[in-house]
């Protein structure tokens, strides 16, 4: 029979895990609100409900509780991509439909979108979904003559380029869904696909999806992160 002591533990354990989640989720919404500015502690502790003294029992720095909840928001994201295209072989399409439905996540999920836009280029923005959903795709396009010859690493950080300036130049843009099987058939294209394999392969529905209920992505999706700090304040 456990202890008190024991059930003690479990319950300050619990509450230590939903005060860390609490500052993640308030993180990824104030800094895709307002980026990395000098205030972001407040910002995200006030979002939280939480006391300052709070964030420092979790994260010694804003670079610390940011690279949670890049970790965290990366996670979902892959798992709900590879779900959808593991069972892809033909490296052209795994590619295709990997990328498309990123930045069809991107759309339906603003706040995923305004977070990745000011990360810029930082190396755990876009690079790290690409590094992490398409670099095998990649390397398996270009060993087997499917894509051009080059370093995947090259493909890799073109894909991450063109996300990111999709993402600049689209949120919040509702017409930007348009743009999205062009420029997936653009870097096809660029891969060594021909034309009208890449525009076919772009053109590909795969359906939406749909973040699990109780995910970070799915905590944020409706979020106003155009919100002011006031209006956020608990």
């Amino acid at each position: 029979m456990p202890s008190p002591d024991d059930h003690r533990s479990r319950t300050a354990a619990r509450r230590r895990g939903q005060t860390r989640g609490r500052l993640i989720e308030a993180a990824v919404v104030v800094f895709a609100r307002d980026g990395a500015d000098s205030a972001l502690i407040e910002r995200v502790v006030q979002h939280a409900g939480l006391a300052r003294g709070s964030f420092y029992n979790h994260f010694r720095s804003t670079q610390e509780l940011l690279a949670a909840a890049r970790q965290v928001l990366l996670a979902d994201v892959v798992a709900l991509i590879l779900d959808r295209t593991a069972h892809l072989a033909d490296p052209a399409e795994r590619a295709a439909a990997g990328l498309g439905l990123f930045l069809h996540l991107l759309s339906d999920y603003p706040v995923l979108a305004r977070f990745t836009r000011n990360l810029g280029l930082d190396a755990d923005g876009p690079a790290q979904v690409v590094e992490a959903l398409l670099t095998p795709a990649l390397a398996q396009g270009v060993a087997s003559g499917r894509f051009a010859d080059a370093p995947p690493r090259v493909l890799a950080g073109l894909l991450s380029g063109a996300v990111l300036a999709h993402v600049l130049c689209t949120t919040g843009d509702a017409a930007a869904a348009g743009a999205r099987p062009h420029l997936v058939a653009a870097l096809l294209r660029a891969f060594g696909i021909a034309a009208p394999e890449a525009a076919a392969l772009a053109a590909r529905d795969h359906g939406a999806l749909v973040a699990p209920e109780g995910s970070l992505l799915a905590r944020t999706r409706t979020t106003d992160s155009t919100d002011t700090a006031e209006d956020t304040a608990p």
